[in-house]
């Protein structure tokens, strides 16, 4: 599977942000979207709703 990068702007890069599992705070320095359409969970879940 080929991995694709692009610069997509989103309102909260280069801010203040908390992360709520561990309180640690910093600067945003990226987003990542991943498609994960074809993981195997989503199979998993097809194929037990198939049943």
């Amino acid at each position: 599977m080929a991995e694709r990068y692009e610069y997509v702007p989103h309102r909260l890069l280069r801010r203040r942000v908390r992360d709520i599992a561990s309180g640690a705070e910093g600067e945003l320095m990226a987003v990542i979207n991943e498609d994960v359409s074809d993981s195997a969970l989503r199979e998993h879940h097809e194929k037990r709703v198939a049943i």
